[in-house]
């Protein structure tokens, strides 16, 4: 038996699961502060004696961002975030007080790529690149079959692109990508939520300008046989395709995509995991744990 956590910005999904099986329970949770937040978790993992007792591993897939560099003293940790009182609350060390269990633990995207690469739009392919578009911006980078992390994962959220003087909403950086590209920031770009607005639209060819320099930068920097896009932005009838046409523009026949990839239909494509990829993922970092 194992267990899974999906810790969100405003929500926390819990669950277990046997070996080869799906989610046997699960539980979704208000993500409030840190101690309330995992005092509910927890609570949910040692209900009842056969839980807890019968878990060979944890994973954990958080927000971040996270402290992802097993040498550091702080690994496992949150680092700073506009999340009231989550900056550098120690999210490891608090469970493995609770657990002393294999405990697996990455971001969100990154878990969310797990199950891909696993179950979904990147299995088969050792180099992928996910990207969540939503309330934030962002990616897991798979490189040659496994997660790219540095002192830190990927950010790509926060790279810089052209921005034609529009205002971002980044608290840090005003017009990065999630500034220009995020729920929020269309809203506020249009006047409107995101979900509102119909593809005709003009904020949505500007945005797909926006995630087209995106892929392209992803292209040139990884070379992934992949570039998945998932989120709630992505949900709008429409948008891959003008992102797809914007990203074929900027290529201008640089990369031969057909030859390379067999298409850019293939290259860049939606999310395919139905089942709450970031809990899947949680759950794959359980298994590899224990």
């Amino acid at each position: 038996m194992y267990g899974a956590i999906e810790l969100g910005g405003t929500k926390v999904v819990c669950g277990i699961s046997q070996e080869q099986s799906d989610f046997v329970e699960t539980v979704r949770i208000s993500t409030r502060d840190p101690q309330s937040t995992l005092a509910e978790i927890i609570e949910f993992f040692q209900q009842g004696e056969s839980k807890y007792a019968k878990m060979k591993g944890l994973g954990l897939a958080s927000f971040g961002p996270l402290n992802l560099n097993a040498a550091s003293l702080s690994y496992g940790s949150l680092l700073k975030t506009p999340k009231q009182g989550w900056s550098n609350f120690p999210l490891l060390s608090v469970l493995q007080e609770r657990f002393p269990i294999p405990i697996g633990i990455t971001t969100d995207v990154n878990a969310a790529l797990l199950a891909e690469h696993i179950l979904g739009a990147a299995k088969g392919v050792e180099n992928a690149i996910y990207v969540t578009i939503g309330t934030g911006i962002g990616a897991g980078v798979l490189v040659n079959g496994k997660l790219a992390n540095g002192f830190m994962h990927p950010e790509v959220g926060h790279m810089r692109i052209p921005h034609d003087g529009v205002v971002g909403v980044c608290p840090f950086h005003g017009n990065c990508l999630e500034g220009l590209a995020s729920g929020p920031a269309i809203a506020a770009r249009a006047g409107r939520p995101a979900e509102e607005l119909t593809i005709d639209h003009p904020v949505w060819e500007s945005v797909a300008v926006n995630l087209a320099d995106m892929c392209n930068n992803l292209i040139m920097a990884f070379a992934s046989e992949r570039i998945i896009l998932g989120g709630g932005v992505m949900a709008r009838t429409g948008l891959l395709d003008k992102i797809k046409y914007h990203t074929l523009q900027r290529l201008n026949g640089y990369i031969p995509i057909e030859e390379c990839t067999r298409g850019l239909d293939n290259l860049i494509v939606e999310a395919n995991v139905d089942q709450g990829p970031g809990l899947v993922g949680a759950l794959i970092l359980a298994k590899n744990a224990s």
